[in-house]
């Protein structure tokens, strides 16, 4: 059973994540946090021990995903990372930290095939 940690400013797009989380992998998925900001998202995954966190890159916050990326790797490199962005310029930069990448309005279907390649979890039939 996967935990799984969303960093996302955009409330309606977090319960869109949510939701698509828990209909898509059921029970494989034990817990969901979702944060608005990456403000305490290294004190979450290092209570919780997440198994995939998946951030927003730029928010309206003082600590915006790309803060929340270098905090995470400076004590887990092993965690899987999706950043998903309306901004596909700043991807670039996410991706030397060994991070997945999707640009919004993000497909579900694709993020489905990178929580599964990530995580050896499958979608529900």
């Amino acid at each position: 059973m996967k935990k799984i940690i969303i960093v996302e400013d955009d409330l309606l797009l977090q319960a869109e994540y949510e939701s698509f989380l828990t209909k898509t992998f059921g029970e494989a998925i034990s817990r969901v946090v979702s944060l608005p900001n990456a403000e305490r998202l290294l004190t979450t995954h290092q209570s919780i021990q997440a198994d995939l966190i998946i951030t927003d890159l730029i928010m309206d916050s003082h600590k915006e995903g790309m803060a929340g990326i270098i905090d995470i790797r400076s004590v887990d490199v092993n965690v899987p990372i999706i950043v998903i962005s309306g901004y596909a310029v700043h991807l670039s930069t996410a991706e030397m930290f060994d991070v997945e990448t999707l640009v919004k309005p993000v497909n579900l279907e694709h993020l489905s095939a990178l929580i599964t390649k990530r995580l050896g979890i499958k979608p529900l039939g």
